[in-house]
């Protein structure tokens, strides 16, 4: 657990929320099975989930927290996918099989807004592949973060937006 005022432009960003994801992931492959953040609702910080008052408008860590969540109910077992040379170390993978159903998580954090690539999945099943994104417009963005099509807004809590299951680059 920590707690604090955050700092502009590093806890408020769409980093963060990869970082909140890859570090739940890897919590949980050492076994640990609880993660707390602590939201301070008077607070005006940057690492808050809800961020500022009055509007409450997320942060993008809560993008990322949203996407663990959805895990957690599911209690999937988790493994790192085998990589092949030449792979980036900016691309972080993690497997996950749910009831006899693969699941692959793809993290990039390359930090060159320029770069671009292919990632190939050899899945030896029959399964049809879906896709859900955490899309944000670069690490540093701190607004118009979607998880799933979906963004929420100041002020209210419904999602706004269509969910969106995908089979390719949104």
């Amino acid at each position: 657990m920590a707690d604090g005022d955050g700092i502009n432009g590093v806890t408020n960003t769409f980093a963060s929320a990869l970082w909140a994801i890859d570090i739940g992931i890897e919590f949980a492959l050492f076994g640990g099975s609880n993660i707390k953040y602590p939201v301070d609702i008077n607070a005006n910080n940057y690492q808050s989930v809800l961020g500022p008052a009055p509007d409450y408008a997320p942060n993008p860590i809560y993008y990322g927290l949203l996407f663990l969540t959805m895990f957690s109910y599911i209690n999937p077992q988790i493994g790192r996918p085998i990589t092949i040379p030449g792979s980036s170390s900016n691309i972080k993978a993690y497997g996950m099989t749910i009831q006899n159903q693969l699941q692959i998580v793809l993290l990039n954090k390359d930090t060159n807004p320029n770069a671009s690539g292919v990632v190939q999945i050899l899945i030896k099943a029959n399964d049809n592949i879906q896709c859900l994104y955490l899309t944000g417009s670069s690490l540093s963005a701190t607004t118009n973060i979607t998880w799933a099509g979906f963004t929420f807004i100041g002020g209210n809590s419904t999602p706004q937006g269509n969910y969106r299951v995908a089979s390719s680059l949104p």
